[in-house]
C-alpha cells in the first residue's frame, strides 16, 4: 500500500474507530492501482486485534453501504465459500470524500459544544448520528474494549481547626483526553508490529493513545504523518526492531525522518511487488501473505 493511499484514509471521518481500522487494514493489503485485495475474516480478526467476526462483518457492511468498499463474494467449484474479493472505491477515497459526523448528530432542543474545535457532542448526553436507517454509536460499540479516556483530578479539602489546618492530598492522576483517532493510530501501529511478531503482548492501548496525543498537540504531527513514519521505520531493517510503540516513534523522530528522506532522495526505497506477482502467490495460510503488503 502507498503512503499516499494511507494518508487519504486517516482523512476520512468514519462512523466509529473500528470501521477505520478495517478500512486501513483493506488498504493496507490492497493493490495500490486496482484497489482490490481479499483477506479472509480470520486474517482481518488476528490483524486488527478484533475479538467478534460479527464486529468485523458490521464494519465491512458499514464501508459498503458507505461507498468506501465493493464486496464480491467468491465460491469454490465445490460450492464452498472462500475469502471476498474487497475492491476500494479508490475515486472516492482520493477525493477525500467526508462522512461528517457533526452536520449529522441531531437532537431535538438540544446545543452543542466544540471540543478541541474539531467535533462537537450534545448536551443532552446523546451520542449516535443517523446512519441510514439505523443509529450507529459514535464511539464505536463493539470494538476492542478500553476504559474512559479522561480522569477527573481529585482535590481533597482541606481539614480545619482553631489550632491549624490539616491539608491532605492524594497523587494526582495525569489526565488523558486522546481522541477516537489517537486510539485507532495506536491499534494501527500494533497491528503493523504483529506483522513482525504475531506473538508480541498487546500492549496498554490507552497509554499508546495519549502518546499519539501528544505526537499531535505538543509536536504538531498529523495522523497521516504518524502512520508513514512508522509505516517506514517498519519495514527498515535496523529500525523495525527498535522503533516498538508510538513513545519510541516520538523519541527517534527526527534520525528517522533524516533517513526516511535519505532514501527518497537516493532512490533506496525497497520495490514494491507487482499484481501479477501477488497473484501468483498461494494465498491459502495467513503466513502466505506476511511480507507481502
Amino acid at each position: 500500500m502507498s503512503s499516499k493511499l494511507l494518508g487519504h484514509v486517516w482523512d476520512l471521518d468514519l462512523p466509529d474507530s473500528t470501521t477505520k481500522l478495517i478500512l486501513l487494514r483493506l488498504a493496507d493489503n490492497a493493490n495500490d492501482e486496482t484497489g482490490e485485495c481479499f483477506p479472509s475474516l480470520a486474517y482481518l480478526q488476528d490483524k486488527c486485534s478484533i475479538k467478534s467476526k460479527t464486529t468485523i462483518r458490521l464494519a465491512l457492511t458499514k464501508l459498503q453501504e458507505l461507498g468506501f468498499i465493493l464486496v464480491i463474494k467468491r465460491k469454490k467449484e465445490s460450492g464452498i465459500n472462500t475469502s471476498n474479493l474487497y475492491k476500494l472505491n479508490m475515486e472516492k477515497i482520493l477525493t477525500k470524500t467526508k462522512i461528517t459526523k457533526n452536520s449529522s448528530v441531531k437532537s431535538s432542543g438540544s446545543e452543542t459544544v466544540p471540543l478541541d474545535g474539531s467535533e462537537t457532542v450534545p448536551l443532552d448526553g446523546s451520542e449516535s448520528v443517523p446512519y441510514g436507517s439505523e443509529t450507529v454509536p459514535l464511539d464505536g460499540s463493539e470494538s476492542v474494549p478500553r476504559t474512559n479516556n479522561s480522569f477527573e483530578p481529585i482535590i481533597n479539602q482541606s481539614i480545619s481547626s482553631s489550632s491549624e489546618q490539616v491539608q491532605t492530598k492524594s497523587p494526582k492522576r495525569k489526565l488523558e483526553k486522546f481522541s477516537n483517532d489517537d486510539l485507532t493510530t495506536a491499534e494501527w501501529m500494533f497491528s503493523q508490529l504483529q506483522k513482525l511478531n504475531p506473538k508480541i503482548k498487546y500492549p496498554n492501548i490507552n497509554r499508546w493513545a495519549n502518546e499519539v496525543r501528544l505526537i499531535r498537540e505538543i509536536d504538531r504531527r498529523s495522523h497521516r504523518e504518524i502512520c508513514e513514519l512508522f509505516q517506514w521505520a517498519n519495514r527498515d531493517g535496523f529500525w523495525k526492531s527498535n522503533i516498538l510503540s508510538p513513545h519510541k516513534l516520538r523519541e527517534k523522530w527526527d534520525q528517522l525522518e533524516m533517513k526516511r528522506q535519505s532514501q527518497i532522495q537516493f532512490g533506496e526505497v525497497e520495490r514494491k511487488m507487482s499484481f501479477t506477482e501477488k497473484n501468483a502467490m498461494q494465498w491459502n495460510r495467513p503466513e502466505d501473505w506476511e511480507g507481502v503488503f
